[in-house]
């Protein structure tokens, strides 16, 4: 089972820094800045004047300021963002209102894991075989 996301409800206003390490869904108004561990969902008729920075992000209302996202950011069917879009994936239905520049980021480098081999080290005290004697000119 997932955690629970944090609700603004609405008729609520949040002016101010957010936090969430989470999932986020905004129903009422919010003025600031936004910052979001996992999903920010604006809902229909829901109201953003903030910079937002997320992992992901569904805009279903209106947003006035810039969104930076390590995910997507998905703009539905009549929602409206007044600012810049930066994030690796981006997708905008045809009558949503976009007003700024939209930029495709490269995706967040994926760690590797360690791999750990045994290996051999010659050290000061290991002799090293004498190299074959020359052959003498005559």
């Amino acid at each position: 089972m997932s955690a629970p996301s944090t609700v603004i409800p609405a008729g609520t206003l949040v002016n101010g820094r957010i936090e969430a390490p989470r999932d986020l869904r905004v129903e009422g108004q919010c003025e600031g800045q936004i910052e979001v561990g996992g999903v920010l969902t604006v809902t229909e008729g829901a109201f953003c004047c903030a910079s937002i920075r997320a992992r992901d992000a569904r805009i279903y209302g209106d947003v006035i300021g810039n969104i930076l996202c390590t995910g997507a950011v998905a703009v539905a069917a009549g929602a409206r963002v007044v600012g810049d879009i930066r994030a690796p994936e981006v997708s905008i239905h045809a009558t949503a209102e976009v007003d700024g520049t939209v930029d495709l980021l490269p995706p967040e480098p994926v760690a590797l894991p360690v791999v750990r081999t045994r290996g051999h080290i010659r050290g000061a005290s290991i002799e090293r075989p004498a190299p074959p004697p020359r052959p003498r000119d005559e």
